[in-house]
């Protein structure tokens, strides 16, 4: 009698969870994987018809515009012309004028151009002659012999012909094959052949339809003519072996294809079957996963009692999601003395670094902070050096340097203007009365070259505007009216409904067209562009002016800022616009 093996009921139940649970998975696992599998297969084939539908749509369509531009010489008289000019074929080394040429290079590159899938619009004559939009890369005449396609397009007689990838022999250089469309250009009333019209393509004609087009990461799209001879990509293409291949069904890839009714251009589909069937392998690790998973847990939940792993697991998340609120004084309660009591502890260790690290980087900001302040208080006293300036004013009186005093006083007055109240709006006339001082150093400066006007109504001397938005245009006027020159600098406000425009205006050389508009990109640009720091000055005008601008912009909105005058030959006009806004004085 075999002796009886003792099996606990912990173990069975074990392995009664077991079967329940992993039998049922595998048996649904592998009939959902083969059911998936076959409607994804499916699903993808009929959604790459329907793509491939739509790409010889898109093909048929580009196809037709470039007929049309073959047919656009039939329309024009010039051209006709002069094919009717150069259409005896005796004739072996045509001679083409400099108006023909010009003629046929205007009308040409009037077609190709911002078509970027065009390598090259030809005209071929009869007598052996050849205009294109290549003028330095292309031959100007051309030999039957070395044509064979030109055989096609004649025996089309007038029709449109898809030239399949070949070599042309007028390239000087290009050694590649292209694909090109051709039609015969026949005289209208006799049906006399006068030429060929032959567009070369580029692949990006195909790039632009295809490289837009994936179904998944290895599956591939390829171009041919009815007869299996590949079109798209070029003999260069490492997926060209693919397509070489496409009469045998591999296991690797399903092969699809759909015709052209109108080109009889030939789309080829190779699906991956691997790209297929991975979202199904896939769903088969998931399915072993949540198999696994649910097995675990079933285990779990006969063997131990799940409150005592829920419970402190609750509470160490509702602690943690406290934290994550910023309550970093929170601490979890340590419950047990297994690995939960390790991960509580290891939390609360957690906390207390990071809470200790915030201290400190507040700490740290504020020392930074006492150190600027420091350092600002360490600064020289503005009062000082307003102080020194008078000294040096009085010295200059007593003196009889009267140039001096007054240079020194409008000193102090630019002093004391931009240091005083520097976030907040000024009175027009306080603005005004800086730029005056600021004219009047100037005009020590340039002496007799230097003329000044300033012209602001009474009744807008107490509209409020922002500080220092005059002596950047002043400045400019000064140094590009009358640094070269003499002249005049002439600065006027006037009001126009709820807006104040203040001109500055010099009456210097001026700006051309070209210096006007680079001078708009500098200042209207919304990024800072000065990279390139060729000369210092005028990186610094074109800088400070652009600052002025944007500063506008966000006070009062993008309606707001400079504004170049165009109209004028001599000197230049800067205006700047605002609103109007005006402070009730007491």
């Amino acid at each position: 009698m075999l002796p009886t093996i003792f099996i606990s009921l912990r173990t069975k139940f074990i392995v009664m969870f077991f079967v329940l649970i992993t039998i049922p998975f595998l048996i649904s696992g592998v009939f959902t994987y083969k059911q998936f599998t076959s409607s994804s297969e499916n699903t993808t084939k009929s959604y790459a018809l329907q793509i491939m539908n739509q790409i010889v749509i898109n093909l048929d369509n580009d196809l037709k515009s470039m007929d049309k531009l073959m047919i656009v010489p039939f329309y024009d008289d010039n051209v006709m012309s002069i094919l009717k000019h150069h259409s005896d074929s005796n004739i072996s080394n045509p001679y083409i004028t400099t108006g023909e040429f010009t003629k046929m290079n205007l009308f040409i590159s009037s077609l190709t151009y911002d078509k970027p899938e065009i390598e090259g619009y030809f005209l071929f004559t009869e007598d052996g002659g050849l205009f294109s939009n290549l003028i330095e890369n292309v031959r100007n005449d051309w030999q039957p012999d070395q044509n064979e396609w030109m055989d096609y397009v004649k025996e089309a007689d007038g029709g449109m012909v898809i030239i399949p990838p070949h070599q042309a022999s007028y390239y000087i250089y290009r050694q590649e094959m292209v694909f090109s469309v051709a039609r015969l250009i026949k005289e209208p009333l006799t049906h006399r052949p006068l030429g060929v019209v032959k567009i070369d393509l580029t692949n990006k004609l195909f790039d632009r339809i295809l490289s837009t087009v994936s179904l998944s990461e290895n599956s591939k799209f390829f171009v041919s003519d009815q007869d299996g001879y590949p079109y798209y990509p070029s003999y260069h293409n490492a997926d060209l072996q693919l397509f070489e291949s496409n009469s045998k069904q591999t296991k690797s890839y399903h092969k699809i294809s759909l015709q052209s009714s109108n080109s009889k251009l030939q789309i080829l589909g190779f699906l991956s079957v691997s790209d297929l069937q991975q979202d199904a392998n896939q769903l088969v690790t998931y399915t072993l996963l949540i198999s696994i998973l649910s097995l675990f847990v079933a285990c779990a939940v006969a063997v131990l009692s799940s409150n005592r792993f829920i419970k402190p697991i609750h509470h160490l998340q509702s602690k943690m999601r406290n934290v994550e609120k910023g309550l970093f004084s929170e601490r979890a309660t340590v419950q047990t003395k297994d690995e939960i009591g390790q991960l509580t502890n290891g939390f609360n260790n957690m906390v207390q670094e990071i809470n200790n690290l915030i201290e400190e980087v507040y700490e740290t900001k504020d020392r930074e902070r006492e150190a600027e302040l420091s350092t600002l208080q360490s600064q020289i006293n503005p009062h000082f050096l307003y102080n020194t300036l008078e000294l040096i004013n009085m010295i200059a009186l007593q003196k009889q340097q009267y140039m001096i005093s007054d240079i020194v006083s409008s000193l102090g007055k630019l002093f004391r203007y931009t240091v005083d109240k520097k976030e907040k709006p000024v009175y027009l006339k306080e603005e005004v009365r800086f730029v005056e001082a600021y004219l009047q150093i100037q005009s020590f400066r340039y002496g007799d070259r230097l003329a000044y006007e300033v012209d602001i109504p009474m009744e807008l001397n107490y509209v409020l505007v922002p500080k220092l938005i005059l002596q950047p245009l002043v400045e400019n006027a000064i140094e590009h009216g009358i640094s070269e020159g003499e002249g005049t600098v002439n600065v006027k406000a006037l009001q126009r409904g709820d807006e104040l425009f203040i001109s500055i205006q010099d009456s210097g050389k001026g700006m051309t067209v070209e210096q006007i508009e680079s001078l708009e990109q500098t200042i209207f640009a919304k990024k800072d562009t000065f990279s390139e720091r060729e000369h210092f000055g005028r990186e610094r005008k074109g800088y400070a002016l652009r600052n002025l601008h944007q500063r506008l912009r966000l006070l009062y909105g993008d309606s707001y800022g400079i504004n170049i005058d165009k109209s004028l030959k001599t000197g230049c006009v800067m205006t700047i616009n605002l609103p109007i806004q005006v402070e009730e004085i007491s």
